[in-house]
């Protein structure tokens, strides 16, 4: 009780520079702009085609939020009798307002989920768990006429219940663990395959420190204007990585391999006793072998079965083996960015893959066998592998090279299977 009565005195406190109807039209303007720019991402990720789970949640938290701006303007409009102040209008308005936001909170940790690339959606178990904060919110909403734990009317004006903080706090629930997320995919993505984690860390840092004091004041329209930094900073984010993600497999595609290969470049340069680092850089070059006669044989849906087929046995090396930077070079070609420091473990490392990816084809249940070709390249300097556009030459060269010994192995093969079966027919 003492912490409801210190909430409704702050609540009386901060409110009191708002007493009189002057700051509606900044409201109402701030709520129209945050609308308006939300709705200009929306219309454009509408009309995206192919959306991931990523963008859908993405599309679904831009609707809400738009929804949430127009109730803010509603409630602005009755607060100043615009539309007939009553106790009902009131509670309506403030009850949809907060139901959107939890709404909102829900929806974007679930996308923050997706975007690190994390199975937690994938289990019902979870998902439901996942959606009891945002229940128990619209539970408590609905009941609130009858108790009023949420809000009570003094004066023909809304005021804090018991339970409002507890309301308050369970919905930073999402943004905190939201936050949990980022910061345990960060630890094991490793050193060169973080993300930005400024805009990935923006939406739950900035609701963590909004929500309270947007909680003391609804007047101020703080969280339209949080709403729609994070939005604008997601869509950017999104932007980049249209031009750096392999939209099949979801690994970084060429533009991202350049990328990484690049900060490696410059932070081994330039930092004092990181050069030593940077000498244990290895490229290697994966290439399926049989992705044509794949395509030829059983169609090119099949053909992209069998690359995702592989992406999955990788992802699957990375997460359990041995922590590397995978990208989709082009086609059938997948480049791995990793540090050795044994000479030894070269053979072990590419030995590994292919168990991965023979293990990963049984269990998809292919009815083919996919074989790998791999070739690497290592940084060495004072050679051609110390630039960027050497060290990758070197390791499609060292592909190549094993490709054509595979040729010549399979074509030797088969000649002496033959001498061999003449011998036994004479």
């Amino acid at each position: 009780m003492k912490t409801a009565n210190a909430i409704i005195q702050a609540w009386r406190d901060f409110e009191i520079p708002f007493e009189n109807t002057s700051y509606a039209f900044f409201a109402i303007e701030a709520n129209m702009i945050c609308m308006l720019i939300l709705a200009i991402l929306l219309s454009k990720q509408q009309a995206a085609s192919g959306k991931s789970e990523t963008q859908v949640m993405y599309v679904r938290s831009l609707f809400v939020q738009v929804l949430y701006c127009l109730s803010g303007i509603l409630r602005v409009l009755v607060d100043i009798n615009i539309i007939q102040k009553t106790p009902t209008s009131q509670y309506v308005i403030t009850a949809v307002n907060f139901g959107l936001y939890a709404c909102f909170c829900w929806l974007l940790f679930v996308y923050t989920a997706y975007n690190q690339d994390l199975d937690l959606m994938e289990r019902s178990d979870l998902k439901i768990i996942s959606v009891v904060p945002f229940l128990i919110n619209i539970l408590l909403l609905l009941l609130n006429p009858l108790n009023e734990f949420f809000v009570y009317f003094e004066n023909n004006n809304l005021m804090p219940g018991a339970l409002f903080s507890f309301m308050i706090s369970i919905n930073t629930a999402y943004p905190a663990a939201a936050l949990i997320l980022i910061v345990m995919h960060q630890v094991k993505a490793g050193e060169y395959e973080l993300k930005n984690i400024t805009l990935l860390s923006l939406y739950p840092v900035l609701f963590l420190i909004i929500a309270p004091l947007q909680a003391l004041n609804w007047k101020v329209p703080m969280m339209c204007y949080a709403m729609t930094i994070v939005s604008i900073f997601i869509y950017i984010s999104y932007a980049d990585s249209l031009v750096s993600v392999d939209p099949l497999t979801k690994f970084a595609n060429r533009n991202g391999l350049t990328r990484n290969l690049t900060e490696r470049f410059r932070t081994g340069l330039e930092q004092d006793g990181e050069l030593d680092k940077l000498s244990l850089l290895h490229l290697f070059a994966v290439d399926i072998d049989d992705l044509g006669m794949i395509n030829s044989s059983y169609g090119r849906n099949e053909g992209d079965h069998a690359l995702l087929t592989v992406a999955e046995a990788l992802k699957k090396f990375r997460d359990q083996e041995h922590s590397c930077y995978i990208a989709r070079y082009y086609g059938d070609e997948f480049m791995l960015v990793t540090n050795i420091k044994d000479p030894d473990e070269l053979e072990l490392f590419m030995e590994h893959v292919r168990n991965y990816i023979n293990n990963e084809v049984v269990r998809a249940g292919l009815r083919y066998k996919i074989r790998v070709t791999i070739g690497y390249a290592k940084y060495e300097t004072f050679t051609k592998t110390e630039t960027l556009a050497g060290l990758i030459e070197e390791s499609e060269r060292s592909l190549n090279e094993n490709k054509e010994q595979r040729k010549f192995q399979s074509v030797w093969q088969q000649s002496e299977n033959v001498r061999l079966s003449e011998e036994e027919v004479a």
